[in-house]
Formats: C-alpha cells, structure tokens, sequence
C-alpha cells in the first residue's frame, strides 16, 4: 500500500489527480490506483476526488475516515494566497505526530495532502 499510496499523494500534490481523459498520474475509476491506496471504500474514494477538486467537507469526511482522533487546520496565507494545512495527532497534552500539506489555489487539496501524508505514516 506504501507505494501506491505515495504515487497518489504525488499525483494530488501535481495536481493530476483527476478523472476523465486527460488523468496524467492517477485515473479515478474503481480499478486505479486510489484502490490500492485507500481500499475499496466507495465514500473515501468519493470523498478524496471531491477534496481533489476543492470540497473541503468532502476533505474533512476523509480526514474523519482515515485519522480518528486527530485535528485538521487549514488556512489561507494573506499576503502571497497559497493554502497550507496540518494534521496533528495530540498525546497527553503534546503533539504527537504532525503532517502538512499546501497548495497554490486549492485549500481541499492542501488539506488533502495533509491527511493522507499523516495516514501513510499510520498504515501498519
């Protein structure tokens, strides 16, 4: 799952993570790559192209799915307007373990990458 995995968090952060024709990296039907990445699950692998293409409660629904119990934060940056996000996973009042993720002109797709940088470290 690890390379699968990362092949897609490569293909989010380019960008190329979409359907039809023109996918580059990752084509988005139910035999590409997000199946070996994420499973079989037909809601995330809704929830992860609609994150892609900027629903950030599509974004959030995934990061519920895959990291229970951590905390999501994304922000836009005022003066240059590229969005960064983190998730964070708190123990005993510490940060435990924390994962970022930015984009340009897509704070879905920061979160996005946020999420499954933190989940790829998870997987067993």
């Amino acid at each position: 799952m690890s390379d699968a995995l990362k092949r897609l968090i490569d293909a989010v952060e380019a960008g190329t993570a979409t359907g039809g024709d023109d996918a580059i990296a990752v084509p988005m039907d139910k035999s590409s790559l997000i199946i070996a990445a994420i499973g079989d699950d037909d809601e995330k692998w809704a929830n992860l192209v609609a994150a892609h293409d900027g629903d950030l409660n599509s974004a959030k629904s995934l990061h519920d799915a895959l990291l229970p119990g951590w905390t999501i934060c994304i922000g836009q940056n005022a003066h240059h307007g590229d969005w960064n996000a983190f998730v964070r996973l708190v123990e005993d009042g510490r940060i435990a373990k924390e994962y970022y993720g930015g984009t340009d002109d897509n704070g879905a797709r920061a979160a996005l990458l946020a999420i499954l940088r933190a989940y790829q470290q998870v997987q067993p």
